[in-house]
């Protein structure tokens, strides 16, 4: 189902970025985190993450996969249901997965500007899984993963930071679970394509 999809991908794409923010301390670099960016039990904070989740995804998904999918679609298909493909939903295919790598990318330096460079492969690692979801599973599910993303820096506010934290290992054990069952089931798709 798609809240299950939902919540394997989440979990997936929280154990990525974990992992890869670890080997980057590892190498002595940090993500800086703006100065200006809302956390806490702030509505403000929320509203601008739920804002941030809908627009990000579809300006990343709709407009770097889903239109040049639908696109694709129209010219091959000569225009039967190219428009479905904005929605997402419509399956991994060699197309897609190019368009997941390339909307990933700028996913993830679009985030560079006010972050740093050390926040680019966190954030494309999440763009993987995102575009991914979008794919699978529609703009809705991608929207969701990317929400509840943000919504852990909202729980990260000095008054949370203990529960932000519990929260944050509970789902990177069970991210490193739900990333070994995603690789499977990638695996089984890439024999599709052979």
């Amino acid at each position: 189902t798609d809240a299950y999809g939902m919540s394997r991908l989440f979990a997936a794409s929280i154990a990525l970025s974990v992992i890869s923010s670890i080997v980057l301390m590892s190498f002595g670099s940090g993500i800086d985190v703006p100065d200006d960016l809302p956390v806490g039990s702030e509505s403000s904070a929320i509203l601008s993450f739920t804002n941030a989740a809908v627009w990000e995804e579809v300006i990343a998904r709709v407009a770097y996969i889903g239109l040049p999918m639908a696109i694709i679609a129209a010219v091959c298909r000569k225009g039967r249901d190219s428009l479905r493909f904005l929605l997402g939903g419509f399956g991994l295919s060699k197309a897609a997965i190019v368009l997941i790598v390339v909307s990933s990318l700028i996913f993830g330096f679009g985030h560079m500007s006010g972050w740093g460079l050390e926040k680019v492969l966190p954030t494309t690692l999440s763009g993987l899984i995102m575009g991914y979801a979008y794919v699978r599973y529609g703009i809705h599910v991608s929207i969701g993963i990317h929400f509840l993303t943000d919504f852990l820096g909202v729980l990260a506010g000095p008054d949370t930071l203990t529960l932000a934290a519990i929260f944050i290992m509970a789902v990177l054990v069970l991210g490193i679970l739900c990333l070994i069952d995603l690789l499977i089931d990638l695996n089984a798709t890439e024999e599709q394509f052979d």
